[in-house]
C-alpha cells in the first residue's frame, strides 16, 4: 500500500482489528491497525484503508493492554489483544478495476477472553458468500481462554473485494469476535466459473 498511490492489487495484507496502531511481528509482517489510528506527524503511517466493517447491534472494536495480555499459542500475542466484537461483515478491497481475478489464502485469527462455557459463543463464517466454517466455538476449539486460534481458508477466488460474513449459530446469543485477518495472494487469473 502507498499513502499516495494505488492500494490495489494487494499481494498480502494483515489487518489487526481494534489495534491502537500498526506493528511489525518477528517475521517482518506489518499488521495494519483497523480502524486506522489518527496519525501523529513523526511516527504514524498516514494510510487510509477502504475497508468496510459492519456490526450487529451496538457492538464495536475492543482492546486490552497488549503488554499485559498474554495469549498462548502465538509469538505475536499482541495481535489477539484487540478484536471486533459483534462483527457481521468485513469487506476488504484486494483488486481494483482492470485487475485480473486472483486467488488468495485467508487466515482468520481468534481468541476468547470472556469467561464463558463452551457452546455459549458459536458462530458461522462465510467467505465470498459461501459458508467456510460452521459452528465455530473458539473456547471449545482451544480448550482455554487467551489461546490463539487460526482458521485457514485456502484458495479463495477474488475479483474485487474479499467479503467475510459472521452470524451467530442457532440457539446462541453471544456475538462473533475476530482479532485479525490476513489475505495472501497465491495465484493469478481464476478460470471462469472456478471455485
Amino acid at each position: 500500500f502507498s499513502s499516495t498511490g494505488d492500494k490495489t492489487p494487494v499481494k498480502h495484507i494483515s489487518l489487526n482489528l481494534g489495534a491502537p496502531g500498526d506493528r511489525r511481528d518477528a517475521r517482518g509482517t506489518v499488521w495494519l491497525a483497523y480502524p486506522r489510528p489518527r496519525p501523529s506527524r513523526e511516527t504514524s503511517l498516514d494510510l487510509s484503508l477502504d475497508v468496510v466493517a459492519k456490526f450487529a447491534g451496538s457492538t464495536d472494536f475492543q482492546a486490552l493492554n497488549a503488554e499485559r495480555t498474554l495469549v498462548q499459542g502465538t509469538d505475536a500475542s499482541w495481535v489477539y489483544s484487540s478484536w471486533a466484537n459483534g462483527l457481521s461483515s468485513l469487506s476488504i478491497p484486494l483488486l481494483g478495476k482492470g485487475d485480473a481475478p486472483a486467488t488468495y489464502n485467508i487466515r482468520l485469527h481468534f481468541a476468547e477472553f470472556q469467561k464463558r462455557q463452551p457452546e455459549q459463543r458459536v458462530f458461522n463464517v462465510k467467505v465470498q458468500g459461501k459458508t467456510v466454517i460452521e459452528g465455530l466455538d473458539i473456547l471449545k476449539s482451544t480448550g482455554k481462554l487467551k489461546q490463539a486460534l487460526v482458521q485457514n481458508i485456502p484458495n479463495v477466488a477474488v475479483s474485487d473485494h474479499l467479503k467475510i460474513e459472521f452470524e451467530a449459530a442457532d440457539g446462541t446469543k453471544a456475538v462473533p469476535v475476530l482479532s485479525a485477518v490476513e489475505a495472501i495472494r497465491v495465484g493469478g487469473e481464476v478460470e471462469s466459473g472456478g471455485e
